[in-house]
């Protein structure tokens, strides 16, 4: 039992933080130097 970590989750909010997550992946990974403004992005 000292290996095992209990971790929390919400069920109804675990889309939210997911969404999150990628979001800050895909801000880490270059996508403003990429994409210079949301009318490209849209493009």
């Amino acid at each position: 039992m000292q290996r095992v970590e209990f971790v929390f989750t919400l069920k109804h909010g675990l889309w939210l933080k997911m969404a999150e997550i990628e979001f800050a992946a895909v801000l880490t990974h270059g996508l403003p130097e990429r994409v210079p403004d949301r009318l490209a992005l849209e493009a």
